[in-house]
């Protein structure tokens, strides 16, 4: 999949659960390449850790499609485990320390693939447990370059059928901070404001929108 991509315009509909929605950046080059060379994991698993609506979801699809891998929700039966791969999303909000363990040890023991997302490197009370995570190969999507924040402002504008040009992508990239919970909350902000005013989002509406909105200022380049 080549790095480079075009900005605008965006045509087609996008759909956030579809693995081709996942546009490759600098940011998260190394997390898409990790996922593809299941080989080289040691102990065969991986943890994936990304902020809210960094693509982490997406990425576990791509890898699950690929190796045809089985979700697991927290605390589901392991007593018969189907397959060679598996994925466990938002590991740092389980509250079974034991299951995990016992999830990590079924794997190892039968040569079964782990994927595990978290939005952060979780710590365990379970000592055991911890010191399997601290062993799991890791890899870390960093937050957005400029390249990704343009591209995921045009798409998360096109759900609502919105079609911006460059120098109003611009604009916004410049007043968010840099996290891709900032570029969606941002989108989803303007596009009330541009619903309740009944006018459509224009450089000057989004200058608007900023000038009566606490929450934005001009970041520092």
């Amino acid at each position: 999949m080549e790095l480079v991509q075009q900005l605008l315009p965006f045509l087609d509909s996008f759909n956030r659960e579809s693995p081709r929605d996942f546009t490759i950046s600098l940011c998260n080059l190394d997390a898409y390449n990790a996922i593809d060379s299941v080989n080289l994991w040691p102990n065969n698993r991986m943890l994936l850790i990304g902020e809210e609506f960094s693509g982490k979801s997406t990425l576990a699809k791509i890898w699950g499609s690929k190796h045809n891998a089985v979700f697991l929700s927290h605390g589901s039966s392991l007593d018969s485990l189907d397959g060679t791969a598996i994925i466990v999303e938002d590991i740092d909000a389980l509250t079974h320390d034991q299951w995990l363990f016992h999830l990590i040890n079924i794997c190892g023991q039968n040569s079964i693939a782990l994927l595990m997302t978290s939005k952060c490197m979780p710590k365990y009370c379970l000592q055991d447990l911890q010191s399997r995570m601290n062993a799991t190969f890791k890899t870390v999507i960093k937050s957005p370059d400029d390249m990704l924040i343009q591209i995921l402002l045009a798409k998360y504008f096109s759900e609502y059928q919105i079609l911006l040009g460059q120098e109003v992508i611009n604009y916004i990239s410049k007043i968010i901070d840099r996290s891709y919970a900032s570029i969606k909350t941002v989108v989803d902000d303007i596009n009330r404001y541009s619903m309740r005013l009944k006018k459509p989002v224009t450089i000057n509406l989004v200058k608007e929108f900023v000038e009566f909105s606490n929450d934005y200022n001009m970041r520092n380049e």
